[in-house]
């Protein structure tokens, strides 16, 4: 199975190191796994209450620095037009100018725009960061079940043929309770695993914005 190559990637760079960042994501998945990826990360950052916070902030902030070039254009009109003459014909500066430079003060610059702008990048990143690792562990936990039931069902098998054995005085008694004791291990291991599948389901579901219904619905049989 694919996924077990995705384990195997993962123990080696572990053992050797490698940050998640160096990882080429095209070798641990098939391009249907990446597919359903990237339309999960895309539904994450629709619903990621963050990226939307980031986004409204930076479009609130390039809103009001369009108004403060709007202002600024303004008040060049009326810098050129706003002039009064005494009774001796000489021109004088209206001071309602004054009071508008000052008020454009208040008015955010660039720059604060710029650091939105990382913000949102930032926030961008974590939720795709988050995405992914919220769906590496859930293919992992299925991957983990499948295992675990493989064995589940080995050890049934095993009890059986000690049983059998039993019967014709080829197996003693204590061979049949061992196999029974490895049939149980067994079945308490596929709980647990199921267990981390719905964990992992639910999480990756809550970080995308979906059911798990839905969750289920997109990644069967990716």
């Amino acid at each position: 199975m694919h996924l077990k190559r995705i384990v195997k990637s993962l123990a080696l760079m572990a053992l050797f190191g490698f940050s998640a960042a160096q990882t080429n994501l095209k070798a641990l998945f098939t391009g249907a796994e990446l597919a359903v990826l990237e339309q999960l990360v895309t539904t994450a950052v629709l619903h990621d209450v963050n990226v939307v916070r980031a986004k409204l902030a930076l479009e609130q902030t390039a809103g009001e620095l369009e108004l403060t070039g709007r202002l600024k254009d303004a008040l060049t009109v009326n810098a050129g037009l706003s002039l009064e003459g005494d009774i001796y014909g000489q021109a004088m500066p209206n001071y309602s100018i004054n009071i508008s430079l000052d008020v454009l003060k208040l008015l955010p610059d660039s720059s604060a725009n710029k650091v939105l702008e990382a913000e949102l990048e930032a926030t961008l990143a974590d939720t795709r960061v988050r995405t992914v690792q919220a769906f590496i562990d859930y293919k992992i936990a299925l991957e983990n079940a499948d295992r675990v039931a493989l064995e589940l069902e080995s050890a049934g098998a095993l009890f059986k043929a000690v049983t059998a054995r039993l019967e014709v005085g080829e197996a003693t008694r204590s061979d049949q309770l061992r196999a029974q004791t490895v049939v149980s291990s067994a079945a308490v291991a596929l709980l647990e695993a199921n267990g981390r599948v719905i964990v992992t389901l639910e999480s990756l579901a809550a970080i995308v914005g979906i059911s798990p219904a839905d969750l289920i619905e997109q990644t069967r049989g990716r």
